[in-house]
């Protein structure tokens, strides 16, 4: 298995804020009331929708026409939304570049799913130079803000010793239980290939560090 690809990463940013539209868009003229009113979460919103097809005819295109409304206007989410388009070339010119910038402004406002998607830029040399440093620097302080993927990635890359770390089950058994406590499955499934090769003291050593970076938060 190899760490996440940019796919997954944006796809989940795509997908966590379709499940927000959809929950908060029973009335779709009232939401677009909003938006053409100038309210930039709703416009992020209506993009889910058309993205999605939730309560609109689903339409790429639009999409990425209310996530530039609202990333222009300042919202994070449309931000992170809009780099995604990018990336796949849903409604826009796929350009690698264009994902980047969205997500570099996402992830300085403090958006750990842009951030940890950077990290994958970073570290694939899509759309920047390729610097496995920085997408280390990324994924921590995504993983330190919550998000799943970075802490399952540096988990991975832990494990096997890359990425300009030595290998270190003990942090990566460390980083696949705080993703676990988050409800990661495939942070069990990463854990359980691992645990194999450790001895008691190291899988007590890795709960250890789970618990007082858990108690940090």
């Amino acid at each position: 298995m190899r760490a996440i690809t940019i796919a997954i990463a944006t796809a989940l940013a795509l997908c966590a804020f379709f499940s927000a539209a959809a929950e908060s868009t029973e009335n779709v003229t009232a939401l677009r009331k909003a938006a053409d009113a100038g309210n930039a979460k709703a416009m992020t919103c209506l993009g889910a929708c058309y993205a999605s097809g939730k309560g609109v005819p689903q339409d790429d295109a639009e999409a990425a026409k209310w996530w530039r409304k609202a990333a222009d206007a300042g919202d994070v989410e449309a931000m992170t939304c809009l780099g995604a388009a990018y990336v796949f070339g849903s409604g826009v010119p796929q350009d690698d570049t264009e994902a980047v910038k969205w997500w570099s402004k996402a992830a300085a406002a403090g958006d750990a799913m842009a951030t940890g998607a950077l990290g994958v830029c970073y570290s694939s040399g899509k759309g920047v130079p390729k610097d496995e440093a920085k997408a280390m620097k990324l994924w921590n302080k995504a993983a330190d803000a919550g998000n799943i993927d970075s802490m399952c990635t540096l988990g991975f890359y832990y494990a096997r010793g890359q990425h300009g770390v030595s290998q270190n089950h003990i942090l990566a058994y460390m980083w696949y239980s705080l993703a676990a406590a988050k409800g990661s499955k495939k942070a069990i499934e990463l854990q359980n290939t691992i645990v194999t090769e450790m001895t008691e003291q190291e899988i007590a050593e890795g709960k250890r560090l789970a618990a007082e970076r858990s108690r940090k938060k």
